[in-house]
């Protein structure tokens, strides 16, 4: 096809234009040009909008809206989405928190203020087993103190940081692992089953900040912990128990 436009197209209509081969060249430079200016302006406007904080970038979903969609699609286009995906994002921006979109290189989460970028990795989500006489355990840049206590405490409040558990309903080993769909606790003072997606959503946490909270279960699979958050009434202390168990979960 290039070939023919060359041969046989290209000699007919400079024919009728003796300069188009001039008028070309003028072209393609104005043509050079106008991309070198609209990526300028790209950049400058990502600076503007995005946030980097360590691997991770974040932007108002509300200065997106203001913008075109050429530019939000030269903006996504540097973290390798396609046109197609794009479109599918800006299609729903402002009312489907929670959706994810892909490119070969990179993730972006859809959240109810900001969306996240971040750079795709191959590791897969992590768990750990804690033993019965596992005294500090380290689990996504976090560190877990386990101690049996030799007497009950004088003041049973905790920070979140910190629970005293019933060491008789434990069923080891323990697992330390994210959250999953499905998970399902009773909240600290409840009684009755709370789904932990809903949980997180009432503690107004982001896709991503979900992902970073560890969740203690026991040998049963029941949810003890919600780590730095709310324990589950199951296994709460009362005066009545016997031996109590302290974890404590520390960010390194």
């Amino acid at each position: 096809m290039r070939n023919h436009i060359r041969l046989a197209i290209i000699p007919e209509m400079k024919k009728l234009n003796p300069a188009l081969e001039e008028t070309f060249h003028k072209n393609i430079t104005h043509f050079a040009q106008l991309e070198d200016f609209l990526n300028d302006e790209v950049k400058k406007i990502g600076k503007e909008i995005f946030v980097h904080q360590g691997g991770l970038i974040t932007a108002s979903i509300k200065a997106l809206k203001n913008l075109k969609p050429i530019i939000i699609y030269e903006l996504l286009k540097t973290f390798g989405f396609n046109g197609t995906t794009v479109n599918d994002f800006i299609s729903v921006m402002d009312k489907h928190a929670g959706r994810q979109f892909f490119s070969t290189t990179h993730q972006l989460i859809l959240d109810r203020e900001h969306i996240f970028i971040q750079t795709l990795t191959s590791t897969p989500k992590q768990e750990v087993k804690i033993g019965e006489e596992d005294c500090f355990i380290f689990f996504l840049g976090n560190t877990f103190k386990q101690t049996l206590l030799p007497e009950m405490p004088e003041n049973l409040k905790t920070p979140p940081n910190k629970i005293y558990v019933d060491a008789a309903k434990l069923i080891y080993p323990l697992t330390l692992r994210t959250w999953q769909q499905g998970d399902v606790f009773i909240p600290f003072g409840m009684k009755a089953l709370k789904k932990l997606s809903d949980f997180f959503i009432g503690e107004k946490l982001s896709m991503l900040e979900k992902e970073k909270v560890p969740v203690l279960l026991n040998g049963n699979a029941e949810i003890i912990w919600i780590c730095g958050f709310r324990s589950d009434n199951r296994y709460k202390v009362s005066l009545r128990t016997g031996k109590i168990i302290m974890l404590e979960m520390s960010i390194e």
